[in-house]
């Protein structure tokens, strides 16, 4: 029996030495929980080979060190104790190290949870296998599978059988391989073979992710450089399990994955497994994730210009701080659009973007009655810049030529609908500790249905905040009464462009910017610029009266406006002879503007008293107990001269007419004035605050109050003692209410005591009290609104609806899941419809109501004028997959719906399908849309029905590219 064992022993030995001079090292590790014991069956071996397990065999365990390159000067062990020494170590469990005397590659560590079984002698060469849950790791290389086999002789792996504890994706299928490279491939598949020297590999039945999207094959190679062959593979976005077949896939006999594209031959479309006649020559797929640069997607359709094949052409990833995109469209009646778009970002310092859009528009023959042929174009530009701690940059800027470029040329919703654009360039900067500031802006406001515009630039206005000049540094004691005066400073410098043309030109606002004569030609003005600047002082103090419970504050304020124009006004008579002996006289007064500087000066003082009072009623309505009222009443004073008086040099006087009538006007604005402008007016204000206390007594008993405003109510009114007539002001009533959560309702009210003439035609100075006690005031104008959202269904613990309390929704947009498999929960709205805790299906369907109602009333002397309307939309989910949107409106005094909008989407796993409906009005129209979930095949493989019905917005216009091929598209954002 010890002959028997020291043969084998010896025979094991050589076979170590054999396993030393192969240039890797096998760890071979158990887990501890396995160790103590292995099952019989697993040890056992063919007849003619030789298998050890962790209990059948205990050699001396054998430290890696011993086998150093020194081991083998004379002197180190023989060669016999070597081979020894290795075969003992991979029995033992140690790992077998490779000769690092020859210069070996790096080591190969494996891991098993079961056993090792190795077998020698065997006709194809001596092999080791790993069984439950093995795993392999060789430089960047990994593998994990059921069961790994390595033959020594040819240092190739092959395994098969899926690990357990597989989670990625494709998870059951088979062994999981992934070698990181540079850009980072995992694959499964039924099996796997890899060779260590060559690094190649080769999977049967194959399949990898790739940016959102699933390469499979039914043979796959791997090469050294990342590069992958696929023979008779797919490609498709639609995550399924080993056994099912994707919904969609695009199918290639040869496919090539390189970088950061997919590169196919021949190429055809299928629905499961029905092959579709949508074919090309060859595609290229994208790789990888993040920008690239690319071919963009077209979209077909039919408009009034004809067919058209718009938003197609080239998207350039210049660097990671910006990109490019180049768009252009062509109609079939000869119009074209150019629509470059220039984005650049780098983090914590600027962002921005310029877009550009120029569009030649050609209807008709130049024959036909209706031909028009025109050139617009419009430029947006967006830029945000902290150029430090203090400063900061920012424009928006929105240029267009005209109205219908808006109208006619785009197809955002809110560009069609805009009535007014605006542009801005603003620079800020601030002084930390001095609380002084800085801003110099640029605007524009072109209104599109008259053509008006105003440009104004520079616009620069400094301030500096509230400070005390009097305050001592060192006080000593209690404040003084001058220590607590305040002042600050604003001032304003701004030059104006004022363009409001006649109706009978045709001049753009910015031809007349450039040219004097067009601007003299369109407005009939000779000045076209107008530059002022304003200073504004105000100061105050605030003064406590503690034994009367007052706050008085007495104010003073002084403005300043410089200019360095103004006008005069003077009758000019016109003599026409229309005959031999008569003569026509015309009267007009004219303008003329005379240049020097002028200064309007104006100021105006007051004083105001202010106290407060508080009132605490003991009532208690269920969780509602005690009311607190907070009244706030304040008096104030203001005095103001009239400025219209000659002594203060800002008005004069001008003949209007031959019959020698005088009126005053302004030299600043050139406008007529009549009346005074002084001031004596006494104004008064009265604030109420309602408050209560709601009472809630929690699971352990503790009592928690929570202070609720049930309602503010504010009333305000003035007289004014210089006043010649009508000197009691509009008394106004403001009303707010937030006492339910889910609602807010607003009120302001205006009441008039004064009468109206019997022929409505004008107010007279007559109280309304005086004629009828009982109505003592006149609404004249009133506002109210009404809003609130709230919502219901489904489970109250999971998430809620975006917008609303208390409602559970989970997809956004109507999009569906992205990589999930079909084992996996379909959306987060499926958290609806889980289990309650009594363990039965919840069947309640989660949704979500806003509603706002809005009411105006204005009456004027003999007319009424009033609006209300109502608002609202719906979201429901009847099941995880739909989603129902319904925004509509009513507008009770026209009588007719608002702008009504229907949105349905339909999650269909890989797909999803929308439909949006306008009914009726302006902008009615209909859509509906068919596209994978997912990755850029969803700009490519789509179904869209546009409003004008047209079928060649179907899957072959979208899937049909100028290049042959179909990828790219990495310009969209």
């Amino acid at each position: 029996m010890r002959t028997r064992l020291r043969d084998l022993l010896l025979g094991v030995g050589i076979v170590g030495v054999l396993l030393g001079l192969w240039p890797a090292v096998v760890h071979a590790q158990q887990a501890p929980d396995t160790t103590r014991a292995a099952a019989r069956d697993t040890l056992q071996a063919p007849p003619d080979s030789a298998a050890v397990g962790p209990d059948s065999l205990r050699p001396t365990q054998v430290r890696p060190d011993s086998l150093r390159p020194d081991s083998l000067q004379p002197g180190g062990p023989s060669a016999a104790d070597r081979r020894r020494q290795a075969a003992q170590q991979a029995m033992s469990g140690g790992g077998m190290p490779a000769d690092t005397s020859q210069g070996g590659m790096q080591p190969v560590d494996l891991t098993a949870r079961d056993s090792l079984v190795l077998r020698f002698n065997q006709p194809s060469g001596d092999t080791g296998t790993l069984y439950g849950n093995a795993q392999m790791k060789h430089a960047d290389a990994s593998l994990k599978a059921r069961r790994i086999t390595m033959d020594f002789s040819s240092d190739v792996v092959t395994a098969t059988g899926a690990p357990s504890d597989s989670t990625g994706p494709g998870s059951g299928r088979g062994p999981v391989f992934q070698q990181d490279g540079r850009q980072g491939q995992t694959f499964t598949g039924t099996g796997l073979s890899f060779n260590l020297q060559t690094r190649r590999g080769r999977v049967t039945d194959a399949r990898t992710q790739k940016q959102g999207g699933f390469v499979q094959g039914r043979v796959v190679k791997a090469y050294e450089d990342s590069t992958v062959f696929v023979r008779d593979g797919s490609y498709t976005t639609c995550d399924c399990g080993p056994n099912e077949t994707p919904s969609y896939s695009l199918r290639s006999s040869r496919m090539k994955v390189k970088g950061k594209w997919v590169y196919t031959g021949p190429i055809q479309l299928y629905l499961f497994n029905v092959p579709t006649p949508l074919w090309l020559p060859f595609g290229f797929l994208p790789a990888i994730p993040g920008r690239r640069s690319g071919p963009l997607p077209p979209q077909y359709g039919e408009d009034n210009k004809g067919l058209y094949l718009r938003d197609w052409g080239w998207y350039f990833a210049i660097s990671d701080y910006m990109d490019l995109q180049l768009r252009f469209g062509i109609w079939s009646q000869g119009s074209w659009e150019v629509n470059p778009i220039y984005r650049y970002a780098k983090r914590y310092r600027y962002n921005g973007g310029v877009d550009l859009n120029v569009v030649r528009t050609k209807i008709g023959e130049p024959q036909d009655p209706g031909f028009r042929k025109t050139l617009r174009g419009g430029l947006r530009w967006n830029h945000n810049q902290e150029l430090s701690p203090t400063a900061s940059l920012g424009a928006n800027v929105n240029l267009v030529t005209s109205e219908q470029f808006l109208r006619q040329d785009q197809q955002d919703y809110g560009d069609v609908i805009s009535r007014e654009i605006s542009s801005s360039i603003n620079y800020n900067k601030n002084w930390r500790g001095s609380n002084q500031s800085l801003s110099i802006n640029a605007s524009q406001q072109q209104n599109l249905n008259t053509g008006t515009a105003s440009l104004s630039f520079p616009n620069v206005r400094f301030s500096q905040g509230s400070f005390r000049p009097f305050k001592r540094e060192d006080a000593v004691g209690e404040e003084r009464w001058y220590e607590k005066i305040r002042t600050s400073y604003s001032g304003d410098l701004s030059n104006r462009y004022q363009f409001t043309p006649t109706d009978s030109t045709d001049i753009q606002w910015y031809e007349a910017l450039v040219s004097p004569t067009k601007y003299r030609r369109a407005t009939g003005n000779s000045e076209p610029f107008d530059f002022e600047a304003t200073h504004r002082i105000p100061i105050n103090a605030s003064f406590r009266v503690n034994k009367y419970n007052l706050n008085i504050t007495p104010q003073f304020s002084y403005n300043s406006t410089w200019l360095i124009r103004t006008t005069r006004r003077a009758l000019r008579l016109d003599t026409t002879r229309v005959g031999p002996d008569s003569i026509r006289v015309e009267q007009n007064v004219v303008e003329r503007s005379v240049p020097g500087f002028f200064a309007d000066r104006q100021f105006s003082t007051g004083l105001s008293v202010s106290t407060e009072a508080f009132g605490l009623f003991p009532i208690a309505v269920g969780a509602f107990e005690g009311l607190r009222h907070r009244v706030q009443p304040s008096l104030s004073f203001n005095f103001q001269p009239n400025f219209n008086d000659p002594f203060w040099g800002s008005t004069r006087t001008a003949v209007v007419d031959t019959q020698g009538t005088v009126r005053r006007y302004d030299i600043a604005t050139g406008r007529f004035v009549a009346g005074s402008t002084e001031q004596r007016s006494l104004g008064f204000s009265l604030g109420n605050d309602f408050e209560t206390k709601r009472i809630r007594i929690d699971s352990t008993g503790q009592r928690r109050e929570e202070t609720i405003k049930l309602l503010d109510a504010d009333l305000n009114t003035g007289y004014n003692f210089a006043a010649d007539s009508l000197k009691l002001s509009d008394i106004r009533l403001n009303l707010r209410t937030g006492f339910l959560d889910e609602f807010n309702v607003r009120s302001s009210l205006s009441f008039s005591p004064y009468a109206i003439s019997p022929d409505s035609s004008t107010i007279i100075n007559t109280y309304l009290a005086a004629r009828n006690p009982l109505k003592p005031l006149r609404l004249t104008r009133a506002t109210v609104s009404f809003g609130g959202s709230f919502g219901g269904g489904g489970n109250r613990g999971s998430q809620q609806m975006a917008g609303g309390p208390g409602a559970s929704f989970g997809r956004q947009g109507g999009r569906g899941r992205q990589g999930g498999g079909r084992g996996g929960s379909t959306s987060d709205a499926a958290s609806s419809y889980a289990n309650n805790r009594s363990g039965y299906p919840s069947f309640r369907i989660p949704w979500q109501a806003q509603v706002n109602f809005s009411y105006r009333y204005n009456r004027r002397l003999y007319d009424v004028n009033q609006n209300a309307e109502v608002s609202g939309s719906v979201r429901l989910s009847p099941t995880p997959l739909w989603d129902v949107n319904i925004t509509t409106g009513f507008d009770f005094v026209q009588q007719e719906l608002a702008l009504t909008r229907i949105n349905i989407n339909r999650d269909l796993g890989c797909w999803n399908m929308s439909f949006n409906w306008t009914p009726f009005g302006r902008f009615q129209s209909f859509g509906f849309t068919l596209q994978v979930n997912g990755g850029q095949l969803s700009n490519l493989l789509r179904l869209n029905l546009p409003r004008a019905g047209n079928p060649l917005s179907g899957f072959g216009s979208q899937l049909r590219q100028s290049a042959g091929g179909f990828g790219g598209g990495g310009g969209y954002y």
